[in-house]
Formats: C-alpha cells, sequence, structure tokens
C-alpha cells in the first residue's frame, strides 16, 4: 500500500514538473513572417487556404532592387506576373519535429523541389530543398522578421514602380 502510494506521488510529481520541459521539445508551428539568408524576401507562412493543417507561404515583401516577375516560370503564360504574393512554399504538412511533404517553388530559376522545414529556434528556420531524398539538396535558413518593418508588396505598387522604370527609360533615351 505504501508503495502504491510512493508510486503514485512520483508518477504525479514527473506529469507536473516534466510536462513543461517535454512540451518545449514538441515541434513549433512555423507561421510567421520569415526573412531570407540573402535578406532580400520575406515570406509570410500561415494555413494553407484549403487545409488548415498544412502550412503555405507567399512573398509579402521583395527588396525592390531583384527580380519583381516570375520570368523563369516554366508555363509561359506566369511569366508576366508579379511575384508579389505568390505561392512559393506549399502543402506542408507537421511530422514529428518537421514540415514536409510539401514544395518549395525558386522563382529566381522556375525550379520546383520538395521542401522541408524546420524550426531550429524561436526565430530560425532550417529550410531544406531537394529532389528525391533529402540528402540530395540543399539548406538554407530563414529568420524571423518583424511584419513592421517590412511593408506588404502589393499588385498596384509594383505596377507603379514598372511605370517610373519605363518614365525613367524614355527619359534617358530622349
Amino acid at each position: 500500500m505504501k508503495h502504491s502510494i510512493l508510486t503514485a506521488l512520483f508518477f504525479t510529481f514527473i506529469c507536473i514538473f516534466a510536462a513543461p520541459v517535454f512540451a518545449d521539445d514538441m515541434p513549433e508551428d512555423i507561421t510567421g513572417y520569415w526573412l531570407t539568408k540573402k535578406k532580400d524576401v520575406v515570406v509570410k507562412i500561415d494555413k494553407c487556404p484549403d487545409n488548415h493543417d498544412e502550412r503555405c507561404g507567399w512573398i509579402h515583401w521583395l527588396k525592390t532592387d531583384i527580380q519583381q516577375y516570375d520570368i523563369y516560370n516554366p508555363d509561359q503564360s506566369k511569366r508576366g506576373r508579379s511575384l508579389c504574393g505568390i505561392v512559393v512554399l506549399y502543402d506542408l504538412e507537421q511530422r514529428g519535429d518537421k514540415w514536409s511533404g510539401g514544395r518549395i517553388y525558386k522563382a529566381n530559376d522556375g525550379d520546383t523541389f520538395k521542401a522541408r522545414l524546420t524550426r531550429t529556434d524561436k526565430d530560425l528556420i532550417e529550410l531544406r530543398g531537394y529532389i528525391g531524398l533529402p540528402a540530395l539538396g540543399k539548406t538554407t535558413y530563414l529568420t524571423q522578421a518583424d511584419k513592421e518593418d517590412y511593408a506588404a508588396c502589393t499588385i498596384a505598387e509594383k505596377i507603379e514602380v514598372e511605370q517610373l522604370r519605363i518614365s525613367a527609360d524614355k527619359a534617358l533615351n530622349n
């Protein structure tokens, strides 16, 4: 009887005090705003519109001196579209401590790869893009970004920038 009371107390102690330790080891969600390693793009990662258990990522902000249009897309009908707001990560499912099973679209060359994301720290995501097996891929890192520091790009803003560029070109040629 005494032994079973001590055993019950021991397990109660473990459940109360060890649960927070184990909770810290649980995989964290990857939603938020994430800045690329080159600091030229911010991707917003959130629940996919058609499946809230999966995560998708959209271009939220682009540095103005980089490629602005989807010129390398294998679908020629999409090559004139702005990169602003396009989906670059999709169908990521939580599997243990990783988000995988999805894809990443690499707009600077038009390729699409399998993707695996792991939140290694509260402010850091390891992103692995690969073909076939993860061992046959490349890893980069995303750092958490403050949404307030990176104003959302808009299609209207992109049209205005393009119109200014055309005006400047015309002025230089006259």
